[in-house]
């Protein structure tokens, strides 16, 4: 155990001080050498190592971004995602420590739109107990796409720095990682279409894993976001 940990706090040191190296890493940064004052580091699989990440960088400034379940899904599904809420199952202390065990009544399937919900609320669960505990910003995907100047500014507020005039210039276009025909869409159609393709079956498993973890004080099945 203390390997692992040696060596996740070399992966993490390298990754902050940018010395680590790698065409995926480096892809959107600068092929010239720079000297940055600050690093934004951005995670897209690694929520459960928040309890780990905002112990070893107290004064670091964490943002967690969230968005829907059901949409968040429904794209996994489209991208051939595989993940496995039976093998997070697996992992003893993590459902302990998180509080998760209630999540046992739905099964643990370990494929499909239901396992893949069950994992999002697992690894968000754990996120936003640490965004919380650690006095993070918590950032609604949905908040950040219809009210974007109110979301921005909380977030400058929080990091203590302004954003560039470029990221106006840049906010409606779609990422590289995005089909382009989504630049297209009103910010409503962008955090509403999922209406369309989910059944009530689907609403209903969702509104039950939500009222069963914490995550449902920021979402319900239905609805944008809750209250």
């Amino acid at each position: 155990e203390q390997d692992d940990d040696r060596e996740l706090d070399a992966a993490l040191g390298s990754i902050l001080d940018g010395t680590l190296r790698s065409p995926w890493s480096d892809q959107f940064n600068p092929i010239l050498p720079v000297t940055f004052k600050r690093r934004l580091v951005k995670e897209v699989r690694a929520n459960l190592l928040a309890p780990w990440l905002t112990r070893k960088q107290p004064d670091a400034k964490f943002i967690f971004l969230v968005r829907h379940p059901i949409p968040v899904a429904f794209s996994q599904l489209k991208g051939g995602w595989k993940l496995s809420s039976r093998r997070l199952l697996e992992q003893e202390q993590l459902i302990d420590e998180s509080g998760l065990k209630a999540l046992s009544k739905f099964g643990w399937p370990d494929s499909g739109f239901e396992s893949l919900i069950l994992f999002w609320a697992i690894e968000n669960s754990v996120a936003l107990q640490s965004a919380r505990n650690a006095g993070a910003e918590i950032v609604r995907y949905e908040d950040l796409v219809l009210q974007p100047q109110q979301t921005l500014e909380k977030i400058e507020k929080y990091i203590e720095a302004d954003f560039p005039n470029t990221v106006w210039k840049r906010f409606d276009k779609s990422s590289w990682s995005s089909r382009r025909t989504v630049g297209d869409l009103s910010p409503a159609e962008k955090v509403n279409r999922w209406h369309r393709d989910a059944s009530d079956a689907q609403v209903a498993f969702v509104a039950e894993v939500l009222n069963t973890c914490e995550l449902g004080s920021l979402y319900d099945a239905s609805s944008i976001t809750h209250g």
